[in-house]
C-alpha cells in the first residue's frame, strides 16, 4: 500500500503508510481530529531526526513501545503516532490514536504491531 512522505530534511524523511490508498489521502498521519498544535509538536520531534539521525529519546515526546524492539512512538498531547525506522535515513509511521490514559491499550499496541510488520514488509519488497 501507499507509503505518504510526511517531511524531509537533511536527506532524512519521515513516511507515513497506511493500508489503502484511501487511508492515506485522508489526512496527514491518518490522525483522528489533530489539531495545528499536535502536529506542531510532531514537526518539532520530527527535526531532531532531521539533524542529528535519530529521535531524542524522552518519555514525553519519544520513546520506545514497552516489551517492543522496533516500536516507538511519537508523542504530541494526546495523539500517539507508532512507527519504525525502515532504515537509517527513513523512520515510517504505520498507525496513530488518540489517547486519554497513560498506558497504552492493548489493542492500540496490537494493531501497531500488525502494521508495522505489513509495512515493513512492503518497504523491503521496495514498494515505496
Amino acid at each position: 500500500m501507499p507509503f505518504v512522505k510526511i517531511a524531509q530534511k537533511n536527506e532524512r524523511e519521515v513516511r507515513y503508510w497506511a493500508s489503502t490508498e484511501a487511508e492515506a489521502k485522508r489526512s496527514v498521519l491518518n490522525c483522528p481530529n489533530m489539531t495545528e498544535g499536535e502536529r506542531r509538536k510532531l514537526i518539532r520531534i520530527m527535526d531532531v531526526f532531521f539533524e542529528t539521525g535519530r529521535f531524542r529519546f524522552n518519555k514525553e515526546k519519544f520513546k520506545s513501545v514497552e516489551g517492543e524492539s522496533d516500536l516507538f512512538v511519537l508523542k504530541a498531547h494526546q495523539l500517539r503516532a507508532f512507527g519504525t525506522y525502515l532504515d537509517p535515513k527513513v523512520f515510517g509511521i504505520c498507525y496513530c490514536v488518540r489517547k486519554k490514559k497513560n498506558k497504552h491499550r492493548p489493542e492500540d499496541i496490537k494493531n501497531a504491531q500488525m502494521c508495522k510488520a505489513n509495512m515493513k514488509e512492503e518497504w523491503g519488497n521496495g514498494q515505496h
